[in-house]
């Protein structure tokens, strides 16, 4: 199993804390991304990765807070706020973002952590500007995503 770590990261935008957040946040899930990532682990086929990266750009993740201590007004994490994100090794001891497609999955990794909202580009900027990548729900069929593939996702070149 892959060693979990964390990392100070300063906050820049407004994030939703779990505990706060209204119906349409508790309600995040993935499935069509779930079907895409099962599918191409057993296919592996051009049309299977083309629905997975369709999937991917259309996906909103939660990341887990493994921190508390931030100041929070009405539910929304203020500007100039600290949190601590969980951070795993792989194999070849590159760290990586650990996101998830929903509450369930997040859940299992880290029983009782409160998580936020990112979107997909959002998710995938900070794992490849931040991390070597990002690895999607780490617990069950996890799909790593290193950063050349992440920058190509929104059209970046050089990465």
């Amino acid at each position: 199993m892959p060693r979990a770590l964390y990392k100070g990261v300063k906050h820049h935008k407004e994030s939703v804390l779990s505990e706060y957040v209204d119906e349409k946040v508790k309600a995040i899930e993935n499935p069509k991304l779930l079907l895409a990532i099962k599918d191409y682990s057993e296919n592996n086929s051009d049309e299977a990765a083309n629905e997975l990266v369709t999937q991917l750009k259309a996906a909103t993740f939660l990341a887990a807070m493994m921190d508390d201590s931030m100041n929070v007004i009405d539910g929304i994490v203020q500007e100039g706020s600290t949190f601590s994100l969980g951070i795993i090794k792989d194999d070849e001891g590159r760290s990586l973002l650990p996101i998830f497609t929903d509450w369930v999955h997040l859940n299992e990794s880290v029983p009782g952590k409160g998580g936020f909202v990112m979107g997909a580009e959002w998710a995938f900027s900070m794992g490849k500007d931040q991390f070597d990548g990002v690895v999607i729900n780490h617990t069950g069929m996890a799909l790593p995503i290193y950063k050349g593939f992440l920058a190509s996702l929104f059209g970046e070149q050089n990465a």
